[in-house]
């Protein structure tokens, strides 16, 4: 803190120094080995805060102005942050598509249950009449997302389709 506090005082005498953040005739701020603290504008940081409060600079150029280097190549922290990124995209892919079987499965099985209860069941029966109202509706729900490549909703279909095959199995 010394050798850097020269560059911005006018007096330093021992361990006390002007303070370059006001107006001062006689020396208020006291030297420390990593820091400074003023006494009379309550001023107090470590060598980086000087300059860039000196200097009105962010720290990277501040830490330049000091000596510093930075060499920018990929860290092994920035490295296992990618890897965790890759593989939580790989996880998210996976769940998606066993997410996509269990539904296509789920819708299917659905609607191979309600053609075998529309025909098992006495016309007109509670059954029968369930499996006819819900037979077209799975159906078309499988036409529009696996034909027509349309959108549908999803969790509609999946709570029609466990509901069949729960009442029915």
């Amino acid at each position: 803190m010394p050798e850097v506090m020269k560059r911005y005082s006018k007096k330093i005498k021992g361990n006390m120094c002007s303070c370059p953040f006001h107006k001062d005739e006689n020396p208020s701020m006291k030297l420390f080995k990593d820091a400074a603290k003023c006494f009379s504008c309550g001023w107090y940081g470590d060598v980086f805060k000087l300059v860039m409060d000196a200097d009105n600079c962010d720290f990277k150029t501040a830490f330049k102005m000091l000596g510093g280097t930075y060499n920018h190549e990929q860290t092994d922290r920035q490295r296992i942050v990618e890897k965790m990124r890759r593989d939580i995209e790989k996880n998210r892919r996976k769940r998606t598509e066993e997410s996509e079987k269990i539904f296509v499965s789920t819708l299917w099985q659905a609607i191979k249950v309600c053609r075998i209860a529309k025909e098992s069941y006495e016309p007109f029966s509670d059954g029968w009449c369930l499996a006819a109202d819900k037979l077209p509706f799975l159906e078309n729900a499988f036409e529009m997302k696996y034909i027509l490549d349309e959108e549908i909703n999803e969790i509609d279909v999946y709570r029609t389709s466990r509901t069949i095959i729960e009442r029915f199995l």
